[in-house]
């Protein structure tokens, strides 16, 4: 119980810290927290982040794990906690995963349908 309750405050202020800062990690894009991970020692903090906008994004998000320390200072005037713990970014693409499984489905759903149109067409013939 008490770990949600910290991922669900890490999660709004590295958000938080991410936009009011974000010329210092990407000049293009946006970054979003999509979840946070704590362990039960409160210790270690992962954070999933999507980065989207831009095609630089291993750069992008290289840039977000060299500032962890920035970001985590950040995070410590802002969480009201003793111990602020150390913080793991982890890439999500599970999101540009889902989008790209959209595309395909449309792509072979558009084929689908202009195969149906092209064998009604045949048979009227």
């Amino acid at each position: 119980m008490r770990t949600e309750r910290v991922d669900e405050d890490i999660k709004y202020y590295i958000d938080k810290i991410l936009r009011e800062n974000l010329s210092k990690f990407t000049n293009e894009g946006i970054i979003t927290v999509t979840s946070v991970k704590t362990t039960k020692d409160l210790r270690y903090s992962k954070v999933y982040v999507s980065i989207f906008g831009t095609k630089y994004t291993h750069q992008v998000f290289d840039r977000l794990v060299k500032n962890a320390g920035f970001v985590r200072k950040n995070l410590a005037s802002m969480l009201k906690a003793r111990n602020i713990p150390d913080i793991v970014f982890e890439l999500d693409d599970s999101m540009e995963y889902g989008s790209k499984m959209e595309r395909i489905i449309n792509e072979v759903s558009a084929k689908d349908r202009l195969n149906k149109k092209e064998a009604e067409e045949n048979i009227e013939e």
